[in-house]
This record gives structure tokens, C-alpha cells and sequence, in this order.
């Protein structure tokens, strides 16, 4: 597939993930979270199966509120299993809105209310300080 990118074309193998796109094109990912090809918006671990004009997004970008937000989601669910534990934590869908991002979630045995979002909130920031790698994994043909 063909990749532009500065007035330059690329031949890059089809189902690339961004990271890798951005090594093949030596640019420094460190400031970047995400990628958009023809306005198509992808973070940096999604396989990338058309060619097409590249543009770098930076969290100084208008389009990485939504990938962040995304990010944010996941990490807030892991934070929920950490909390309450993997197996009482049965997640439903956690789409990015407009003003966010939300969760429907159910934890056996308990509700959450109020008093519980200080320590949800509490529990992200630490797993966001431990800068883990975000990997995406692929279940029985679905993505995740």
C-alpha cells in the first residue's frame, strides 16, 4: 500500500500497526498517539489495511481528545478489575462521547456510587503512571 507523507510516497505492507508505520517512515513516536490517513483517525496499534496521505497526530491536535478518551476508557476498566477483581467486573460497551467517555459495567456484588469514584479515578492515575504498553489483542476474530 502506498503511504504519502511530506510531498514523499511510501510502498508499506498492508496490516501495518501505526507504531511500526511511523518507525518505517523514522519518525520519532514519542509526542504521537495516533495517526490519520485521509482524515481516517487510528491509534498507534491498529493495523492499517489502506494506503493514502498520513498526518501524525500529536495531543496537541484537535483529533487526539478522542483517542485519549478511548485510552482513558480502557484504562478506567482496568482500574475497575484491579479494584473489584477480574472476575466480579463484566464489562458491556465504553464507546467516547462528545463531553467524555463512559463504561456500562456491573460488579457482582457491589454498586457503584459516588463515594466509589475518587478511588476508581485514584486507582487510573496510578496505573497511568506506570506507563505500561498498550497492546491490542485480537479474541476469536474480534478486535478489542
Amino acid at each position: 500500500m502506498k503511504i504519502v507523507f511530506n510531498n514523499q510516497e511510501y510502498d508499506l505492507q498492508e496490516g501495518i500497526v501505526g507504531i511500526e508505520l511511523l518507525k518505517a517512515l523514522n519518525l520519532d513516536s514519542k509526542d504521537i498517539i495516533g495517526i490519520s490517513i485521509d482524515g481516517i483517525i487510528y491509534d498507534l496499534q491498529t493495523p492499517i489495511y489502506h494506503g493514502g496521505t498520513l498526518k501524525p497526530i500529536t495531543k496537541q491536535d484537535k483529533e487526539s481528545l478522542d483517542i485519549l478518551r478511548h485510552s482513558l476508557a480502557h484504562i478506567m476498566a482496568q482500574a475497575l478489575k484491579e479494584i473489584y477483581g477480574d472476575e466480579k467486573v463484566h464489562l458491556g460497551i465504553g464507546p467516547t462521547t462528545e463531553d467524555g467517555f463512559f463504561y456500562d459495567v456491573e460488579v457482582e456484588g457491589h454498586h457503584i456510587g459516588e463515594e466509589d469514584l475518587k478511588i476508581i479515578e485514584d486507582k487510573m492515575r496510578e496505573i497511568i503512571k506506570r506507563s505500561l504498553d498498550i497492546k491490542r489483542k485480537n479474541f476469536q476474530g474480534k478486535r478489542l
